[in-house]
């Protein structure tokens, strides 16, 4: 009689073997990274490397997405009356109102710091991000979040 076998691949999974040293790379990768100074180019060029992994991984996903028109067509729409705009005749979701005001909130932040001197009376985010992440287990930890985030990111 045959032996049955499981397959190597459950659910899209990748067997055990693989994930873990998926997870072994990227421990020490962002350990060795987060030992490079701050604001120079060897920590620009070893972070810029894991999205530019992540964004050709994403790309390669055969997963099916949902059209833009599609998901523009889940939106609820209050009135059908051709005569309003677009913006007035769409519900808005929580979240999307939400993110936006985030971002241009943070946005306009880094833009004043910038044009304002000195830093010390007008940090930006990645001033304020620094004097935090002075010891380097926290600066690992800072971006293997970092990591999770680009990930999560980019599988939805």
């Amino acid at each position: 009689m045959a032996e049955v076998r499981a397959p190597a691949v459950v659910q899209g999974r990748r067997p055990a073997p693989v994930r873990v040293a998926t997870v072994v790379a990227v421990l020490v990768y962002a350990w060795l990274v987060t030992d490079f100074q701050a604001f120079t180019w060897p920590i620009r060029i070893a972070t810029a490397l894991p999205a530019v992994v992540l964004l050709v991984l994403a790309s390669r996903d055969r997963r099916v997405r949902v059209p833009l028109r599609a998901w523009f067509g889940s939106w609820r729409l209050t009135t059908t009356d051709p005569r309003l705009p677009l913006w007035r005749r769409v519900m808005w979701r929580p979240g999307t109102v939400v993110w936006t005001l985030l971002i241009v909130a943070i946005s306009a932040w880094e833009v004043l710091a910038r044009l304002h001197t000195p830093r010390s009376l007008y940090p930006t985010l990645s001033s304020l991000s620094d004097a935090a992440t002075r010891l380097h287990a926290l600066r690992f930890l800072a971006f293997l979040l970092w990591l999770q985030f680009g990930r999560d990111l980019l599988r939805r």
